[in-house]
């Protein structure tokens, strides 16, 4: 994943959902002179997190998909995606 980063978001900061046993499907890049972003879930089929626009200070939710094509498996993507908009008064 660094090699690929490194030529995609030169000197920018990274996040993604590849582990070990799994070959990843999200990666977040931001430019870090322009937004932090801070990783709240991070799962097989999610990342969510909180902007913030360096130069107004807003901060905005935002959260990365890419749901699995059986409807089974995308359940658990389902559910923490209402235990999130639950947890932030959506």
């Amino acid at each position: 994943m660094a090699y690929v980063t490194s030529n995609i978001c030169y000197s920018w900061k990274w996040e993604h959902n590849a582990t070990s046993s799994d070959r990843g499907r999200i990666l977040v890049c931001w430019h870090p002179k322009a937004y932090h972003f801070h990783v709240m879930h991070k799962s097989e089929q999610l990342i969510h997190g909180r902007a913030t626009q360096l130069s107004t200070n807003k901060k905005k939710f935002i959260s990365f998909v890419y749901g699995f094509n059986h409807k089974a498996q995308r359940k658990p993507m389902w559910d923490t995606l209402v235990d999130i908009s639950h947890t932030h008064g959506v």
